[in-house]
């Protein structure tokens, strides 16, 4: 997208403008380090709570038929205490992938993404600046 240096008439004014676009590049450099490292964490947690959801489903899965055919009594009552753990165990994991999950991982690579954009254009900015001093 071509900008507007034509409005520049003096060096002075593309060294303002040059200042103010070379920290916003440096801010976005920083951001997008940020960013960068952020997805790489979120990954990880996403991979290791998609396989902990996977084990507590089968839990419940399990402790779910168990407890549908144990007769009344002490082992049944022990059965449900872990079948209600295991679901509370769900939701945690549940809410977990939803800060940190995929979900998350998601939103790290559109803001990845929206950061390296911004980065091309204030770089493409800068470059058209910095011609438009020349020719001054």
């Amino acid at each position: 997208m071509p900008y507007s240096v034509e409005l520049l008439d003096t060096v002075a004014e593309c060294d303002a403008v040059l200042s103010k676009f070379e920290l916003e590049k440096e801010d976005l450099e920083f951001r997008k380090t940020q960013v960068a490292r952020l997805k790489k964490s979120y990954k990880i947690n996403s991979t290791e709570i998609a396989a902990e959801l996977i084990a507590v489903n089968a839990e419940i899965t399990s402790l779910t038929a168990m407890v549908a055919t144990l007769p009344e009594g002490e082992r049944k009552e022990k059965a449900i205490t872990e079948l209600e753990r295991a679901k509370l165990n769900k939701r945690v994991l549940t809410t977990r992938q939803q800060g940190f999950g995929s979900v998350a991982l998601l939103e790290r690579e559109l803001e990845l993404n929206m950061a390296e954009s911004q980065l091309a254009n204030v770089t493409a900015a800068i470059t058209e600046v910095a011609a438009r001093k020349a020719a001054l």
